[in-house]
């Protein structure tokens, strides 16, 4: 996988404190702005030329020399490079519209905004924050002259220590609040057919990115920072919105990719200095779909995303992946029959399981030891039809060090792919799966060398604790 993936960025969703801000351009492309999927009609023409999908399996192709050729993981990044050669700004709120590099391949809009408040205590200790980074800056400068006054940047070092000190007895009263909002937004238009690896992407084809956030800190139990207690919410959201059009050697497709992930954490009577204590809760909510048009804007694959696994797998189905559909060569696995595998160069490994409709199978994969001499593997399930089923890295804290488990959703054939998690590795590894759900003996051991269990799971990169708290608990360094 290439950056495909940074395109989820950790931003959230402002929800309790309203703000106005400058949009990007609504006229860009099909998109609405507003989070719809357009019409599959308002999507580029397939080329004259080309050969629309007439059947799933024909989508399926596509698809799959979409993701091998990387040229979506292009257009993202060229998104981010406009992004990137903006003038800087010490403003977090900004906004611009259709730039793009002289020969470039999207022209981009762009727009965030931020806005926190404070009160009581909160203010106080913002304001005292603000002044010591005035202060740094002074020092800064210092540094910058000749000859360096090092006596005077002891002085103004001595007096930012005295304030964090005078910090400590800063006085929080019941209410006193800090709110955090921020609202982030993206969208890129293809302004001239982008082609990779001979796959190409249609002009006026759309990529936009909508992330938001709510933070806020309300205090129950008045004290100075290091004692007081309050709650903690954060609210969360991450939008992509995808309307394009393909053309691959295999033939052409419309894609609109509509995912919406929101999270939500929230703490009750938790201590403010040290982010202890309290009731935690998180959680997360998944919605959307990604959909595949071929010949007559004909719906081939309405893929619905209800939780974090369809929304994975819809992910999967469009990020860069150099692994074609090819389970000619699958071995045979037998239940509770563990079979020792070997991936070289790279190169995946295929094998089946014979599955009954309605029947759940366990799987267990072991690719982790504390020598390292088994290979880091992912696991991925596909019906006959080439259709993902899942696409799994999960190491657990069982004797063996990955588990998944599936119901078969119809009578035949599940095959599954075992891949490197870094493309070009080689090395060993064994799987296997009943119907039972007993755990087969243990194979290797899959502890660190401090005991602690390993867990690497494919997921958006979202923390264990709310993002405000972290960002607040930072600034308490400034």
């Amino acid at each position: 996988m290439k950056n495909f993936q940074k395109v989820l960025g950790i931003i959230a969703f402002a929800a309790l404190i309203v703000f106005s801000m400058t949009a990007c351009n609504p006229d860009i492309g099909p998109g609405d702005g507003n989070g719809k999927d357009p019409g599959v009609g308002q999507l580029p023409d397939f080329p004259s030329g080309s050969s629309p999908a007439l059947t799933k399996a024909d989508a399926n192709k596509i698809l799959a020399e979409l993701r091998q050729s990387g040229v979506l993981d292009s257009i993202h990044e060229e998104i981010w490079e406009v992004f990137y050669e903006q003038p800087e700004t010490e403003s977090y709120n900004y906004s611009f519209n259709d730039r793009s590099f002289p020969n470039g391949y999207v022209k981009v809009s762009a727009s965030e905004a931020e806005i926190e408040t404070f009160t009581g205590g909160f203010k106080t200790l913002e304001d005292r924050r603000m002044a010591r980074r005035e202060i740094w800056k002074i020092i800064e400068e210092l540094y910058n002259n000749n000859p360096i006054d090092y006596a005077e940047i002891s002085r103004l070092e001595e007096e930012i220590d005295r304030m964090y000190d005078e910090d400590e007895n800063i006085n929080f009263a019941l209410n006193d609040s800090e709110n955090f909002s921020f609202l982030y937004k993206d969208k890129g238009e293809v302004i001239k057919a982008k082609t990779e690896n001979n796959v190409t992407i249609a002009q006026g084809s759309i990529f936009e990115t909508q992330d938001s956030e709510d933070y806020n800190i309300t205090v129950t139990t008045a004290g100075t920072y290091n004692t007081i207690r309050g709650n903690v919410t954060e609210k969360i959201k991450y939008h992509l919105i995808y309307a394009f059009t393909a053309t691959c050697p295999a033939g052409s497709i419309k894609v609109i990719y509509n995912s919406i992930c929101e999270e939500e954490y929230s703490t009750i009577n938790e201590r403010i200095g040290s982010g202890s204590g309290g009731t935690w809760t998180e959680t997360e909510v998944f919605s959307g779909s990604l959909k595949v048009y071929g010949n007559k804007n004909t719906l081939l694959i309405n893929h619905e995303i209800t939780d974090i696994e369809s929304y994975w797998i819809a992910h999967t189905m469009l990020e860069y992946d150099p692994y074609a559909f090819d389970p000619s060569g699958a071995i045979p696995l037998s239940s509770d029959v563990k079979v020792n595998g070997n991936i070289t160069s790279g190169s995946p490994a295929w094998y089946s399981i014979n599955v009954v409709n309605g029947t759940k199978y366990h799987l267990w994969w072991d690719d982790y030891d504390t020598t390292s001499t088994m290979l880091d593997v992912k696991v991925r399930g596909y019906n006959k039809d080439g259709d993902f089923l899942f696409d799994i890295d999960l190491d657990g804290d069982s004797t063996w060090s990955n588990y998944y488990s599936f119901t078969a959703a119809s009578t035949g054939t599940v095959y599954i792919m075992v891949y490197p998690y870094t493309e070009e590795d080689s090395g060993a590894f064994s799987i296997a799966y009943n119907t039972n759900g007993t755990q087969p003996a243990m194979s290797v051991l899959d502890k660190g060398p401090s005991g602690a269990s390993f867990l690497k799971q494919d997921s958006a990169a979202k923390p264990k604790k709310p993002l405000g708290f972290m960002r607040n608990n930072k600034r308490q360094q400034q």
